[in-house]
């Protein structure tokens, strides 16, 4: 052979063992300060591009970006994307011939951010005083919890699902006013030894209790001046318990919902999947995969296990375990029920269920070392196979590029046009405030909160609360008017007592322009469609 052939020989085999030669996928995973962000088009489902440790990485369309309570669309995310430079971001995906892909994005301002205090005094301006600390302000953009706050609604509290509790799931608040019928200081009892810290069935099982000083509280959020915006906020030592003998609900706090992807190679370990969470009374909870119908929008429940919680413990904890030995298909939100039924609240809530995104996702980790790292595997997980389904407008199809070499993914185009079959039932007759009549005092109405969200092929939920007038007294029905693509509604709201009304619908699209409240009093409150 001449010394000519052999170079090239040895050039030839030196390149099939180049690390820049991707014979497979190989695992991205970029933990780090977010420094930029932009989007292909302006299409609602864009994808782009993130910059974060120095790689730019491929953002395929469809893909969400993960907020602690909420999925914002990647589009509306690169419109805020300067307030977030510095953030903590986490990408997970995969280099597919050496392209980085994303499959996953999270972002907060540090992801094990953690405080814990003794509150000092409730301020006048709905923020929490705490003891030798900042002040805190709940991040309420719907005005669920308190006072309204919507300048960072991406860092949301959960309104549905409450993420402001005692250490049961009990819903609290920070009342509005002196007088608050959503957060009455009676839901405060004092206890033995003069204090209100401590364990006590809720005087009314259907109706927030406020935070006081005193109350122990560990809270998550981000800090901005000086102030601290929380999205979660726990009072440890405040346990308030419901009984389901009297017609109360079961209360439901989820601390973590982890997934362990599994896998069939033998070189690799699969995680456990661990669901971790406390009720207000002694419950069997079940746990189901919350599955979409990409096309339609429409919400089905896969029950993936049940469990009671722990017997002889007063904290009430449940915690299910197990570890996939199949493939298992994964969601992106699970719904956790208790098995004393569900009710809404007064403050709209739907106490008795509780649905989380996943808090944490585990990749399988390689059991043999010197082989290759296994790739991030995203085949299993139907809303990035699928897609996040039918929003009432829209459908949010698989991601494209998709994040993995092999994986056959579902085609939006096969769906059949929008059917108006699961919005709620347009009033066949114009319906207007009543006129008043000499006996008549109208009320005042006002909203308490209005939200619609993408999830569940649009959920709409508002709440409205009827004051008497002078001499008069509050509403004894109200309706619920709005508009969207399939026509104008009024909707007959839920009358949940003291005056306060709620309707909440699945399957709507978002409406548009203004929708109201109207009491059978002729109070009317208007807002601008969320």
């Amino acid at each position: 052979m001449s010394a000519l052939l052999r170079l090239l020989t040895f050039l030839v085999a030196a390149l099939a063992l180049s690390p820049f030669v991707w014979a497979q996928d190989v695992p991205l995973l970029l933990i780090g300060a977010f420094e930029g962000a932009t989007a292909d088009d302006d299409s609602f489902n864009t994808g782009g591009f993130v910059s974060v440790l120095g790689q730019s990485v491929t953002v395929p369309k469809n893909l969400q970006v993960a907020f602690p309570a909420t999925f914002v669309p990647w589009k509306d995310f690169v419109g805020s994307a300067s307030k977030f430079l510095g953030y903590e971001i986490n990408v997970v995906g995969n280099y597919v011939n050496g392209v980085p892909i994303a499959g996953q994005i999270s972002i907060s301002q540090f992801s094990v951010a953690f405080g814990a205090g003794y509150i000092e005094k409730i301020n006048p301006d709905g923020t929490l005083g705490m003891k030798n600390g900042v002040d805190i302000r709940i991040n309420d953009p719907t005005g669920v919890f308190g006072v309204v706050y919507d300048a960072d609604p991406f860092f949301t509290a959960d309104p549905e699902n409450p993420s402001v509790t005692s250490f049961s799931g009990f819903p609290m608040c920070v009342p509005r006013n002196a007088s608050d019928p959503l957060c009455p200081d009676s839901q405060r009892p004092v206890l033995s030894g003069g204090t209100k810290q401590g364990t006590f069935l809720a005087v009314d099982p259907l109706v927030m209790a406020p935070l006081v000083p005193g109350d122990w509280i560990e809270y998550s959020g981000f800090k901005r001046g000086n102030t601290y915006y929380a999205f979660e906020i726990v009072a440890t030592n405040v346990q308030i318990t419901t009984d389901p003998s009297r017609g109360d609900p079961t209360y439901i706090r989820v601390e973590d919902a982890l997934i362990g992807v599994y896998n069939a190679d033998p070189n690799v370990e699969t995680a456990e999947t661990k669901m971790i969470g406390y009720t207000s009374a002694a419950a069997s909870v079940s746990m189901s995969a919350v599955d979409i119908d990409v096309c339609t929008g429409e919400v089905t429940l896969r029950q993936i296990g049940a469990v009671g919680t722990r017997a002889g413990q007063v904290r009430n904890k449940f915690e299910f375990r197990e570890k996939s030995t199949t493939v298992t298909k994964y969601t992106q939100q699970y719904l956790f029920k208790s098995d004393n039924g569900i009710k809404t609240t007064k403050n709209g809530i739907q106490a008795g269920q509780y649905m989380t995104p996943v808090t944490e996702w585990i990749q399988p980790e390689l059991t043999t070392p010197g082989l290759a790292p296994p790739q991030h595997y995203f085949n299993d997980m139907d809303y990035a196979t699928k897609g996040l389904g039918f929003d009432g407008t829209n459908i949010w199809g698989p991601l494209t590029p998709f994040p993995q070499t092999g994986v056959t993914v579902f085609d939006t185009s096969t769906c059949p046009p929008p059917s108006n079959e699961t919005s709620p039932a347009p009033s066949t007759t114009t319906s207007a405030a009543p006129t008043p009549s000499s006996t008549v005092v109208v009320d005042t109405v006002t909203f308490q909160s209005l939200t619609w969200t993408n999830g569940q092929g649009g959920t709409l939920a508002a709440t409205c609360q009827s004051v008497a007038g002078s001499g008069g007294q509050s509403a004894s029905s109200m309706v619920f008017q709005f508009s969207n693509r399939d026509g104008a509604f009024s909707q007959t709201m839920t009358n949940a007592g003291s005056g306060v009304f709620t309707y909440s619908a699945r399957s709507t699209r978002q409406p548009s322009g203004t929708v109201k409240c109207v009491s059978n009093l002729g109070g009317t409150a208007s807002a601008s469609a969320p």
